[in-house]
């Protein structure tokens, strides 16, 4: 397994940038078009580089399924620790938590309607 260069995780932090960006302007149509092209661009990444925690992280960001992207934070956590690679692991924890508050504000949300 190759590492992920500098140049190629700048293209998914460029393309990140522009979800961002679609967002704030609330532009959901452009947002799912780059939504669309960061899983494509996370494709060709795994393709070149291997199975990433960074990749699997990255890519659980961008769906929707929350069970989803569970399992894949769950493979990110589980490569990451076999790297001890601590850094990743407090990313990828933080990602977990964020989903776990996320499924919880929905429940509510849904509950009060």
């Amino acid at each position: 397994m190759k590492q992920i260069t500098k140049a190629a995780w700048q293209r998914v932090l460029e393309k990140a940038c522009d979800i961002a960006n679609a967002s704030s302007a609330d532009d959901h149509v452009l947002g799912e078009v780059y939504k669309a092209q960061m899983l494509n661009l996370l494709d060709e990444l795994e393709e070149e580089f291997g199975l990433h925690p960074e990749i699997l992280d990255t890519r659980a960001d961008y769906l929707d399924d929350p069970v989803v992207r569970r399992a894949l934070y769950m493979r990110a956590l589980e490569i990451a620790r076999d790297r001890r690679d601590q850094e990743e692991v407090e990313v990828i924890l933080q990602s977990l938590r964020d989903l776990e508050r996320d499924i919880m504000t929905d429940a509510e949300s849904g509950a009060q309607k």
